[in-house]
């Protein structure tokens, strides 16, 4: 799934962040303000409620293609 390339992304951002406060602290310049995704950012619960939905939704896309498949061959009656 995308958990580690999403993990690594908001890592990213965070510590582009944390290095943007301290050059405004060293600088005494005005704090830009603070990248949303980093207060949005996904919980383990909510990383297993993607899972749960990719397990159910997963068998349904395939049928779905499968059936498309089908309906190209002939017409709408064809298909089942």
């Amino acid at each position: 799934m995308l958990r580690n390339p999403i993990d690594t992304f908001i890592q990213q951002i965070r510590t582009e962040w944390e290095e943007t406060l301290r050059k405004s602290r060293d600088a005494q310049k005005k704090i830009e303000n603070k990248p949303t995704i980093l207060d949005d950012a996904l919980t383990a619960e909510d990383w297993g409620v993607l899972s749960e939905y990719l397990e159910i939704l997963t068998p349904l896309k395939e049928a779905t293609a499968r059936l498309e498949g089908r309906a190209i061959q002939g017409n709408c009656f064809n298909s089942y």
